[in-house]
């Protein structure tokens, strides 16, 4: 039989997108094991099923967030993904209103990862005009986060306090997010710090501290001390 002549086959779109979010869902979480399965388990997939180009778009973006994530936690050099970056940059245009989300809000973790911030911003606020697409409140809440950091290393105190504490009102409706707290409120107490208002900055830190023996790890303990 000449397999080149077998077709691929096209599995449910929203099986895709389950698959897809759910990758997503454990890259937010800096879980770099279970994010590599679940990213091998979609390249399967990919050499199996025939895809629609919105979704494959949508596997390419998430693709770079992974590693970028890898970046984050292994302290890999940022420019081994300028390759995949001039790729996505081609994209530009030719994407749904919910990708163009994601292609901004991730173009501007590049850019703080490379320490350009204000084009991080300038990103970030191209997203925000698309954040209206994103139904998951969650999802806002990283956004919130993202930006939040950014305008922290800008000095931009307010901007970043105003950020950072629409976030947190976000992530305490969801238990799981604990974590995600605790960095908004190191945020939140630099920049109080940064205003020189000491008493509530070790309000804060309190908070923190509290969050960080919720959450149980020894690392996150040690920071906020």
């Amino acid at each position: 039989m000449d397999h080149t002549s077998i077709k691929k086959e096209r599995i449910p779109y929203e099986i895709l997108i389950s698959k897809l979010n759910s990758w997503y869902t454990t890259i937010k979480k800096n879980m770099i094991e279970e994010a590599q399965k679940k990213k091998s388990e979609i390249e399967s997939l990919l050499e199996e099923v025939e895809m629609k180009q919105d979704v494959l778009l949508y596997y390419q973006l998430l693709d770079f967030r992974h590693e970028l994530m890898l970046i984050y936690l292994r302290s890999k050099d940022v420019e081994e993904v300028r390759n995949t970056y001039e790729i996505l940059k081609e994209k530009e245009g030719s994407l749904s209103k919910m990708l163009e989300y994601y292609f901004f809000f991730f173009m501007g973790m590049y850019e703080f990862r490379r320490k350009e911030l204000v084009s991080a911003i300038n990103a970030y606020s191209l997203a925000e005009t698309k954040l209206s697409e994103i139904e998951d409140e969650i999802e806002r809440g990283e956004f919130y986060f993202k930006v939040s950091e950014v305008y922290y290393y800008m000095k931009q105190t307010y901007f970043s306090l105003s950020y950072a504490k629409r976030a947190i009102k976000i992530y305490q409706k969801y238990d799981i997010h604990d974590e995600r707290i605790l960095h908004c409120r190191f945020i939140v107490a630099g920049n109080l710090i940064d205003t020189l208002n000491y008493n509530s900055a070790i309000k804060e830190l309190k908070k923190g501290l509290q969050d960080a023996f919720k959450i149980g790890k020894k690392n996150l303990i040690a920071t906020v001390r």
